[in-house]
């Protein structure tokens, strides 16, 4: 994204964070704009177990991956509203399970549109670390500072895994910007 479409985005999206308030305020039981955030669920298959989370307590639905077709048809009924809204790529689930990960990210960056991601960064491939860097915005959750509370938070063994691909992606990070 260009320096001046993040402009551009960012004074839509304080526009239509004005417009929220204001249908908050009236007590209007309807909006009159584009959501903000759109967040789409590339999966509900996870490969941890957190004790936080809900999709390993209490999902009941079964597990799958959406279709990309799917997929497509959404962000190109997202693209006119670009400036206004972000796809966030996640909700029940770990987003790099998804087989088609990497093409949904193109695909919707192919259109501006600005992309979120949050991720345990336990299921990415080294290779795959700098095609994370096309992501306008990506959140890591690492969940503990020691493999014990890993261990015992995420319900995997994957602390020192997980880390190596933290600094690995904040390694591609530094060298993208030089």
């Amino acid at each position: 994204m260009r320096k001046d479409d993040f402009v551009f985005k960012e004074l839509k999206t304080q526009e239509t964070r004005l417009k929220y308030i204001e249908t908050l305020l009236n007590r209007q039981t309807y909006c009159d704009f584009y959501p903000r955030r759109v967040h789409i669920e590339p999966t509900n298959a996870c490969n941890c177990k957190c004790i936080h989370c809900p999709s390993a307590r209490h999902m009941t639905r079964k597990r799958g991956y959406m279709a990309f077709d799917l997929y497509r048809k959404i962000v190109d009924e997202l693209v006119p509203h670009w400036p206004e809204t972000t796809i966030n790529l996640y909700q029940h689930g770990e987003p790099l399970l998804h087989p088609r990960i990497y093409d949904m990210i193109d695909y919707a960056q192919e259109r501006n549109i600005f992309v979120k991601m949050n991720t345990n960064l336990g299921a990415v491939k080294k290779e795959d670390i700098p095609r994370l860097l096309k992501l306008d915005y990506l959140e890591i959750s690492l969940d503990a500072a020691s493999p014990e509370t890993y261990l015992r938070i995420k319900g995997a063994d994957r602390f020192g895994k997980v880390l190596n691909n933290v600094l690995d992606f904040l390694t591609a990070w530094g060298e993208s910007a030089t």
